[in-house]
């Protein structure tokens, strides 16, 4: 990733697809709401991107790599009945102070493998004998190279074409050897 000539860092990318599984019927497009990057070993996300709504941000030192899982959000992963009712897909069930998919069926409701199978976002694990959500997993490793400011995007690929396109994600990339810090994690440029 460049700004003005300049390789500020490298991302590199890794999917973790159905290999494994059967094929899906190719009509099937993925419409998230959103997507967020976890950092291994961290309780949260470190950049998210709901809708327009940015929160986070990816800072890392010349030298230095970090490797993030991107997690696609649907109406599933919204917590609070306002994040909830900011999308027309989604529909607020105050029973369980959840957010559901209008209309959406719940894969742990089915009942059987092959019922699961059928499902066009559902998935069997035999090892449980259970019908789960289906995952599709993605990592991207981002390395400081030089210190700068860059963007990037992601954008889900589906049969040759688009299903999601992120804004532009900002990467800000620093060398540590110009600021100085005290006791109290207090940094200032040199």
């Amino acid at each position: 990733i460049s700004n003005n000539d300049t390789t500020i860092a490298i991302l590199e990318v890794e999917s973790h697809g159905d290999d494994d599984h059967e094929d899906h019927e190719d009509d099937v497009h993925a419409d998230p709401l959103g997507f967020q990057l976890e950092e291994d070993n961290q309780g949260t996300y470190t950049y998210r991107q709901l809708g327009l709504a940015v929160d986070g941000s990816i800072v890392l030192d010349v030298g230095e790599t970090k490797e993030f899982s991107v997690h696609f959000l649907d109406c599933d992963d919204l917590i609070s009945q306002l994040d909830c009712d900011a999308f027309q897909e989604c529909v607020w069930d105050a029973d369980d102070s959840s957010c559901e998919e209008d209309g959406h069926e719940h894969c742990d409701e089915i009942n059987g493998q092959t019922a699961c199978e059928a499902s066009d976002h559902c998935e069997w694990h035999a090892d449980d004998n259970s019908c789960e959500d289906e995952e599709h997993g993605m990592h991207i490793e981002i390395t400081g190279v030089e210190a700068g400011s860059t963007v990037f995007q992601i954008r889900l690929m589906h049969d040759g074409h688009v299903d999601y396109v992120s804004e532009d994600i900002p990467i800000t990339v620093v060398n540590p050897a110009m600021f100085s810090c005290n006791s109290k994690e207090v940094c200032l440029k040199k």
